[in-house]
């Protein structure tokens, strides 16, 4: 482990003890994944070379910092929140009370640290 990725896993001590991480990202929640390209391109095909299958980014994280971590099990997009509602809008609108992410379809899955 690189001096800057072990500093980065010490500051575990900066979440609390009841903390979980959420991955709003597209894909992060899927375990197993094997990247793929359309012949002759070798571009996400190359991750391939080690550790296939991969784990999901959620629990690669979980395992990182040893905190639950919760990943989206597909696409996601932007949702504001605009008069107590959640919209999905083009533009971010002035009057919006917070900004989420949210699944596509589906919804996140949870892990929890194994290393």
């Amino acid at each position: 482990m690189t001096k800057k990725a072990l500093k980065v896993k010490n500051n575990k001590k900066l979440f609390s003890s009841t903390a979980i991480i959420k991955f709003w990202g597209c894909n992060s929640g899927i375990s197993n994944w094997v990247y793929s390209d359309t012949p002759p391109a070798y571009y996400w095909s190359a991750l391939n070379e080690k550790n296939v299958p991969k784990p999901s980014v959620a629990q690669a994280t979980a395992d990182f910092f040893q905190r639950e971590t919760f990943g989206a099990t597909s696409g996601s997009h932007i949702e504001f929140l605009v008069n107590g509602k959640w919209q999905i809008m083009k533009k971010q609108p002035k009057n919006h009370k917070g900004i989420g992410l949210h699944p596509d379809k589906g919804d996140y899955n949870s892990y929890k640290p194994q290393k």
